[in-house]
């Protein structure tokens, strides 16, 4: 299944309220542009942000095993490697293009193994991987008289101001914000390291088989990789509004302008 073609998720029923047309929105044509034009002076910006050493997210949790994200790092940012962002938006759906050539992403994966009466096992696995690029297809629709009734300094103090704006859009209200599309474009990096000597062994078992992989079925791993991704949009949609409705709510207060920290990192607890 994973090496087919991904298939299209399920159409939302008819709206409810006048949709908003994406690229006839101001904001987001001076996004567009601002994107296109100017992002390579904020890349180091960004990546020094999303780059933190103290960072924790728990990605598996169950009884007995948990698999904690503890690190994310760029690496190879220099003058000709910086990352490009694009977005395009057209009618209800917007486009999100990532140029990640010769970017490297690492992160530390802890394996936590609790047995009842025996002390906790724990396994940190160093992960790094390559890609050439990134893109996804979202689709949003939200209520277009509510969003000209929606301060710009509301959506940059919290990003749950314009998320409120699908209500009454389509029943249920999650199936008005979905990804819709994924793909990626690996490169030929996939490394993991363990510190201990068993470990250390097996990690360079595992490096030494992907590295064969690699050499003579990039392409079909690239299948792989995005046929499991067509297979995790449902989840990740179900993920996705649930650090939506642990946002903050939308209010007046601390206002402030521009793209800073908070702001990426509200983006980015949506990833």
């Amino acid at each position: 299944v994973v090496l087919l073609d991904p298939f299209p998720l399920g159409a939302p029923a008819e709206p409810l309220e006048q949709l908003l047309d994406w690229d006839q929105y101001p904001p987001m044509i001076v996004l567009e542009a601002m994107l296109k034009e100017r992002f390579h002076f904020w890349a180091d910006r960004v990546v020094q942000i999303l780059g933190v050493t103290q960072f924790e997210s728990t990605l598996v949790q169950s009884e007995n095993i948990s698999v904690k994200m503890r690190n994310f790092e760029i690496d190879g940012v220099g003058p000709k490697t910086r990352p490009g962002l694009t977005v395009d938006a057209q009618d209800q759906n917007i486009g999100v293009f990532a140029d990640l050539h010769g970017l490297a992403l690492r992160t530390t994966l802890a394996l936590e193994v609790t047995v009842p009466g025996q002390p906790v096992l724990v396994e940190n696995v160093n992960i790094t991987i390559g890609l050439n690029n990134l893109s996804m297809g979202l689709r949003a629709w939200v209520d277009e008289r509510a969003v000209a009734n929606l301060e710009i300094d509301e959506v940059m103090q919290s990003p749950k101001c314009l998320f409120q704006c699908t209500a009454g859009t389509v029943e249920p209200q999650r199936d008005a914000l979905a990804v819709e599309r994924m793909h990626i474009a690996m490169r030929p990096l996939l490394e993991l390291y363990a510190p201990g000597s068993l470990e250390t062994g097996i990690t360079s078992l595992v490096n030494h088989v992907i590295a064969a992989l690699y050499a003579g079925y990039l392409p079909t791993l690239n299948r792989l990789v995005n046929g499991a991704l067509a297979l995790a949009r449902s989840p990740l949609n179900s993920l996705m509004w649930k650090r939506i409705n642990a946002l903050p709510e939308c209010s007046q207060a601390d206002m402030f302008m521009g793209i800073g920290e908070k702001v990426i990192r509200s983006m980015w607890s949506l990833a």
